[in-house]
């Protein structure tokens, strides 16, 4: 989660934390500014996920070199066919 929050937030992202009762969270624009709200009624995993989700749909993450160890949680999977 520690590397994902330090991308998110090298991507311009600030990151709020708020309690939406497990059914709220995501990313938003708001006056040039750019949100990840994480839902604090989930638990550490489901959260990540969520932070996850948002950035997997940032509009900039074809033009930055992923860290390591969030690659394979970002970059499209690609599927191999039988010949």
């Amino acid at each position: 989660m520690r590397e994902a929050l330090a991308f998110a937030k090298s991507l311009g992202y600030g990151i709020r934390y708020e309690w939406f009762g497990g059914s709220g969270g995501g990313s938003c624009e708001f006056n040039g500014s750019k949100w990840i709200y994480i839902d604090l009624a989930l638990n550490a995993v489901d959260q990540c996920d969520q932070l996850i989700h948002c950035l997997r749909h940032d509009s900039q993450l074809s033009n930055v070199t992923i860290p390591a160890m969030l690659q394979r949680h970002l970059r499209p999977q690609t599927r191999h066919q039988a010949a």
